[in-house]
């Protein structure tokens, strides 16, 4: 795989974990300044300069417990938190775990069950 595939990644599963993210403060009802204030720590922390750098030199894939990992610090960075089952649920939806071969499986509320605490 590419040197410079590790970005692409982030990004895209960042994406993906901020969709999930969204639909469940908004499922539960979460105070809109709440759910705003989440997000834009969340995003404030992917899109951090310093982070940015070190992500865009060339580097090795990371495995997937240590990517697992960033994004569990990542999910992390604001006043919500996740326990350890729906961690679990926004990682898979993330990554679409739950697809069959040669699907594309795009999450949507009913489908995504992690519980948010605020």
């Amino acid at each position: 795989m590419s040197s410079r595939t590790l970005p692409l990644l982030f990004i895209n599963l960042g994406g993906e974990m901020l969709y999930i993210l969204d639909q469940r403060l908004r499922a539960q009802n979460i105070p809109a300044d709440k759910a705003k204030k989440v997000m834009n720590d969340i995003i404030t922390t992917m899109f951090n300069k310093k982070f940015l750098e070190e992500l865009f030199k060339p580097q090795e894939l990371y495995s997937k417990k240590a990517l697992r990992t960033v994004f569990d610090r990542l999910a992390h960075a604001s006043i919500m938190r996740l326990n350890q089952a729906s961690m679990d649920k926004v990682w898979m939806e993330s990554c679409h775990l739950r697809s069959q071969p040669g699907t594309i499986n795009f999450p949507s509320i009913a489908q995504t069950s992690a519980k948010c605490s605020v």
